[in-house]
């Protein structure tokens, strides 16, 4: 089954929340970009960008929540569930700061999206 769906990565992810665990496929590989500094910063131009003047609160919030997990004073789940929060009205931000999270979270994240939409 593993061989015959290898190139789907994201149908394996959505089985795999349908079988036993002893069937699930756990090693599943992704030619996902690490994303980096500059688009981190790119990220956050454009956040700042779409709220300046309109709503200042989202951008100085994801900037300190970002800053307390650099201090190690949020832990990620901590950041994770804040940002959400934060952005939970603009999907498209939310789905670009999945991007940034590690691969298995950021899939778990696309699968939940997906099934509270449906």
């Amino acid at each position: 089954m593993k061989k015959i769906l290898e190139d789907d990565k994201d149908l394996i992810l959505k089985l795999n929340r349908l079988v036993p665990d002893r069937y699930k496929i756990n090693d599943i590989t992704s030619p996902k970009k690490r994303p980096n500094l500059e688009d981190a910063k790119i990220f956050l131009r454009k956040i700042r960008a779409q709220f300046q003047g309109v709503d200042d609160h989202i951008y100085k919030s994801l900037i300190f929540i970002l800053n307390m997990f650099y201090r190690k004073v949020k832990s990620f789940n901590e950041v994770h569930q804040e940002v959400t929060t934060l952005l939970k009205d603009h999907p498209d931000l939310l789905d670009e700061f999945t991007h940034f999270l590690p691969e298995g979270i950021a899939s778990q994240k696309i699968l939940c999206v997906e099934a509270n939409s449906g």
